[in-house]
């Protein structure tokens, strides 16, 4: 009897390399590897890998992150504990640098999280001062903001 495992890896092996990735681990382990609490922040995107300088040398690879709205700062405060996690679970430094993209949309929930979706905008009414605003993208992006302030875990240290 055989396993799908070994059937789905020839079969994702080209879309994995087209983005850079030897294979799905990395991102099938994401929130083991980086940690819950950035997982639910950004995704890798791609692996960008450079020729090595020097004849034997293993190439460097620049790792591109797509991270939630309004969270790219936090992300790219983050990039070199990703980057070491990363190396320290492959077992070599693959990657180099670690580049940080604000997304267009909200990620994916991080697993465990089910209950806690990121409300949409249109689920809570706009305060007074937001409805008289004459500028719709504007409203929308105010709106966006909002959303992700109250999705945002507490900073304090008790919660």
């Amino acid at each position: 009897m055989e396993t799908l495992d070994k059937h789905f890896r020839t079969l994702t092996k080209a879309a994995f390399e087209k983005h850079g990735f030897q294979s799905a681990d990395l991102l099938s382990h994401w929130a083991v590897i980086v940690g819950e609490d950035i997982a639910g922040l950004c995704l890798p995107e791609r692996i960008s890998w450079s020729r090595p300088k020097e004849a034997g040398a293993a190439p460097a690879g620049t790792l591109t992150l797509k991270a939630a709205p309004g969270r790219a700062l936090d992300i790219q405060y983050k990039a070199e504990l990703v980057r070491e996690r990363i190396n320290a679970y492959l077992g070599y430094a693959a990657i180099a640098k670690v580049k940080v993209v604000a997304g267009q949309a909200a990620l994916p929930s991080a697993p465990g999280k089910a209950g806690k979706s990121a409300p949409q905008t249109g689920e809570k009414p706009l305060p007074a001062a937001m409805e008289r605003l004459e500028d719709d993208e504007l409203k929308q992006a105010l709106a966006r903001l909002r959303d992700g302030i109250l999705t945002e875990k507490s900073r304090s240290p008790q919660g």
